[in-house]
């Protein structure tokens, strides 16, 4: 018997539970005859499989052993590689001319028995699980479940969700049930929302994290060039200086060098004077300079 509304809507929690059991039974019910559809349907496949392998018979072997073997040969002859990849690729053609002309006709009739005995029974299966499952979709327990549930909870989670709402007597109707369920949903996708809120929280936080890092290490890295730079501005003035130093020794060593030239020593007291002076400003005795320096030499040996 076919449910009406008002039928429906008298329904108390008892009735309402075995209403929403059948329902059940019904969408597994469903499941079992559209699974032995694709059934019927993967069986379709592999026969047509079957038939198309036939067709193509044992080609892809027979081509594969005689390739191998034309190329050691040919290899062996030619000392070429690619002539003799060549020379393989033109016996492997020509036997695909013989193997189509010589063998085709036979392979083709094995293939079209094959389909013959194997693909009929395989179509009957899915003729009959289709008629099965478009006369169970006109009976009256899809159509009650159809009128008692809308659609969109028609699902083996939302019926147990409303039967166990239902006996535990949170519920006295199904509209009660339905709306406790939905209750219960929009908290579900409340919690998921904030899950994920708090997941990309994290994530933020985490990436923050990895952005301070990366600009911690960029302001060392930083830190570490402009230290390397005044080493290097150090270093140069350094060597600044250094060559300073050096060109001022060389001018000193340059300007003794020239006063030594300028000077020479007293002969009597051994104080620096100027090398033409003619009486030593120190002592007061004649120099080199001087035309008696001869004799006073000789008068130092008498002495």
């Amino acid at each position: 018997m076919r449910l009406t509304e008002e039928k429906i809507d008298s329904m108390n929690r008892v009735e309402t539970i075995q209403m929403l059991n059948t329902t059940q039974q019904v969408i597994q019910n469903l499941n079992i005859l559209d699974g032995e559809i694709k059934n019927a349907e993967n069986e379709i496949a592999t026969v047509e499989k079957m038939y198309q392998k036939k067709l193509r018979g044992n080609f892809t072997w027979y081509a594969l052993i005689i390739g191998i073997v034309s190329y050691i040969i040919l290899l062996n002859l030619t000392k070429a590689g690619i002539i003799a990849l060549i020379m393989t690729a033109v016996v492997v053609f020509g036997f695909k001319i013989i193997y189509n002309k010589f063998f085709s006709k036979n392979r083709v009739q094995q293939a079209e028995e094959y389909k013959k005995v194997a693909m009929p029974p395989a179509l009957a299966k899915k003729k009959n699980a289709e008629e099965m499952f478009q006369k169970y979709c006109s009976s009256d327990e899809v159509y009650n479940v159809s009128m008692f549930l809308p659609h969109e909870y028609l699902n083996q989670e939302a019926i147990s969700n409303l039967i166990s709402v239902l006996q535990s007597r949170r519920a006295n109707t199904l509209t009660d049930a339905i709306n406790i369920y939905e209750t219960q949903l929009h908290q579900k996708r409340i919690e998921e929302m904030e899950h994920q809120k708090l997941v990309a929280a994290q994530m933020s936080a985490q990436a923050n994290q990895r952005a301070a890092i990366a600009q911690e290490e960029t302001a060392k890295s930083m830190k570490k060039s402009a230290e390397a730079q005044e080493r290097s501005a150090q270093a140069m003035k350094d060597v600044s200086l250094n060559m300073k130093n050096v060109q001022a020794a060389a001018s000193n060593s340059a300007q003794k060098t020239s006063n030594n030239r300028k000077q020479m020593r007293c002969f009597h007291c051994k104080s620096l004077i100027d090398r033409k002076a003619y009486v030593c400003p120190h002592c007061g005795k004649p120099t080199s300079n001087n035309g008696s320096f001869s004799q006073l030499i000789h008068e130092k040996l008498l002495e």
